[in-house]
């Protein structure tokens, strides 16, 4: 009896430290401060073993086209499920690298955040939940941001 519960474990906690490997070997490296541009869907960079854990965990054998992709990703059919797998995809990457790693999602949303609130509540207790950079990151980008749009204007203009 105990064997028929150790086995199912051992398979399950070698399937986490592989996944755990490819996302501390996984260096899709977000330029910084980044732009819009860098913020969208195409450039969610996870690892393929990340992207099929959440889409097998997440939908039945018919709710993809095929087990692989082009790419060696999960083909999913409905655009909120992949939408799931990469926002849940992005906080694995982002815990396990300890914010080193910084996903679209965790700029974006605090981003977001300060401009619909301007709350440094909000932004800290999404960033102390794993949802976000911090507050002072996101200054730091703001001020980057609006650095660069300035020498792009130019003095006067």
């Amino acid at each position: 009896m105990l064997k028929k519960v150790i086995t199912p474990m051992i398979t399950v906690y070698h399937a986490a430290k592989n996944v755990r490997n490819s996302l501390l070997n996984h260096k899709a490296v977000m330029p910084w401060p980044p732009y819009a541009t860098d913020l969208k869907d195409e450039n969610i960079l996870l690892p393929n073993s990340v992207y099929n854990l959440f889409a097998w965990i997440l939908t039945d054998d018919n709710d993809f086209h095929s087990p692989y992709g082009k790419d060696g990703k999960v083909d999913i059919k409905d655009p909120s499920v992949k939408r799931l797998v990469q926002s849940f995809g992005q906080n694995l990457l982002y815990a396990v690298s300890k914010g080193s790693q910084k996903a679209p999602k965790h700029v974006a949303l605090p981003l977001t955040v300060k401009n619909l609130t301007g709350s440094k509540e909000v932004i800290t207790l999404l960033n102390r939940f794993g949802h976000g950079i911090s507050y002072d990151q996101v200054l730091q980008i703001e001020t980057t941001l609006a650095g660069n749009a300035g020498k792009r204007c130019g003095p006067g203009q």
